[in-house]
């Protein structure tokens, strides 16, 4: 096949890795300081000279203005639709024609490297793909037992990934940690087998992932009703990561919103509804409901959820995040790998806490810092007044969070309910007449928040005074 390809964009960034461009003869764009420039080893032509090229194919590599290039291939340049070809098709026609997809295990293994435990996978990819090793790709897989799914004769290189496996790939008894499924060979399931898949293989472990050769919306709406799970939709494929929801009640992560927004289909999430917008989603519940300070949002940001989460929740282990703002369980920032249950459960077997990598002010003082922010220092002064009366015991803590530069920021985190009682206890002492005692009358929407930042400082001052053991995590920004 020779193609020709119409768009240098995002979208060409996003799918260059996954073709092979030697089977590219030119490239094509709108934008004309682009035209006559190499790129790869051939040039950028302007759309009117693609009639003098022999090519096959023209992909369209755009998502934004997919219809408008269509509509000028068609019309203006007189190309035949059969002769059209859009991106997702291209890529598919390399990652689908060879035996398995390459693309896809890539983003399975990444998700795997925020498990730990015991790995089954069942269609034997890692050695269908020729992993030597338990270290891939920059994902380091040592910390997971990898069984084959079939057992059947293997290169003894292959040691070096998979362990001894009885003939189904799972133990009888399997380890008490993570227990995951891992399959490459979905590709063209039907709702109805992706289905029997998850119930099959759920009812021995407590995880499977996949991919699919296209998001199938059927299953979907069984899954949520069932399982916990996510679906990521990439270029070469949509993976699917489908967990038990074993521990629905007994991790609570609010998500705290102002604003519609897609939740995570996992139960361990629970959307909470905060300021006057009227608007709702799955599953959410309100912070101006049963014993609730809702009236302070406008100036409290996230500590209205808070209280709300302190006077009207019963679990064992309580966290919250954003909307836009969820943890991950490593690097690698995908809405996939965003925690989950079992693994807050083995985090919280070592540390009493989960909580987002710290912010770090090389030029400035927090203080400093976010008196620039709002434009005083005014708020600062009172919250120390407010501890010097209530709280003298942490005013030195007070003082060396503030003049330090190193913070806990954006009230992200997971902790024992009772641990999350104590801090509330604590900070609710006075933080309502902290904010009764700034005037905001004449202040705009965001120095209005003053207390609500002062509050989000806090919690590295109480954490000053506490024996704990934290576990730090990166998070994902993600709308």
């Amino acid at each position: 096949m020779k193609y020709i390809i119409f768009g240098l964009g995002k979208i060409w960034r996003q799918i260059e890795e996954y073709v092979d461009v030697k089977d590219i003869i030119a490239f094509t764009d709108n934008n004309v300081k682009l035209w006559g420039k190499p790129a790869w080893d051939t040039t950028i032509i302007p759309p009117r000279c693609i009639h003098d090229m022999d090519f096959d194919k023209v992909v369209v590599a755009s998502e934004q203005y997919r219809e408008d290039i269509k509509r000028q291939l068609q019309n203006d340049l007189h190309i035949e639709d059969q002769r059209i070809m859009d991106w997702e098709d291209y890529v598919r026609s390399y990652s689908w024609n060879k035996e398995g997809n390459m693309a896809s295990f890539l983003e399975i293994l990444r998700i795997l490297s925020g498990f730990e435990g015991e790995v089954t996978d069942i269609g034997n990819s890692f050695e269908k793909y020729q992993v030597f090793s338990k270290s891939i790709g920059g994902y380091d897989l040592t910390h997971l037992t990898i069984r084959a799914g079939k057992k059947k004769d293997m290169y003894p290189v292959f040691c070096n990934v998979y362990e001894d496996t009885d003939e189904d790939g799972l133990n009888n008894k399997l380890n008490t940690g993570r227990t995951v499924i891992c399959c490459d060979e979905m590709r063209d399931a039907s709702a109805e087998e992706m289905d029997k898949f998850c119930q099959g293989w759920l009812s021995k472990s407590d995880a499977v992932i996949f991919n699919t050769f296209s998001e199938n919306i059927e299953f979907n709406k069984n899954a949520e009703k069932k399982w916990n799970y996510r679906v990521s939709v990439y270029a070469h494929s949509c993976i699917y990561v489908v967990e038990n929801k074993w521990a629905k009640n007994n991790i609570k992560i609010f998500v705290v919103s102002h604003k519609n927004f897609t939740p995570p289909l996992d139960s361990m999430y629970v959307p909470i509804h905060v300021g006057n917008a009227e608007f709702t989603v799955r599953g959410m519940v309100r912070d101006d409901e049963g014993d609730n300070i809702a009236q302070y949002n406008d100036r409290l940001n996230e500590a209205t959820a808070m209280y709300w989460m302190w006077k009207n929740v019963d679990c064992e282990y309580i966290g919250l995040n954003h909307y836009r703002r969820y943890f991950t369980k490593n690097n690698y920032k995908d809405y996939l790998n965003i925690l989950n249950a079992s693994t807050v459960w083995r985090y919280m077997r070592d540390y009493d806490l989960i909580l987002a990598e710290p912010y770090h002010s090389v030029y400035c003082s927090i203080e400093n810092h976010l008196g620039a922010d709002i434009g005083s220092k005014d708020g600062i002064r009172k919250a120390r007044k407010l501890m010097e009366e209530r709280q003298r015991g942490y005013l030195d803590a007070f003082d060396y969070v503030f003049r330090g530069g190193s913070i806990y920021r954006c009230n992200l985190f997971v902790m024992k309910k009772d641990m999350f009682d104590r801090y509330c206890e604590w900070l609710f002492s006075f933080l309502i007449e902290l904010c009764d005692s700034i005037d905001v009358s004449d202040l705009p929407s965001y120095e209005k928040r003053t207390a609500g930042f002062l509050a989000e400082r806090m919690l590295t001052v109480w954490l000053m005074m506490e024996n704990v053991r934290i576990k730090e995590l990166p998070y994902l920004l993600y709308e």
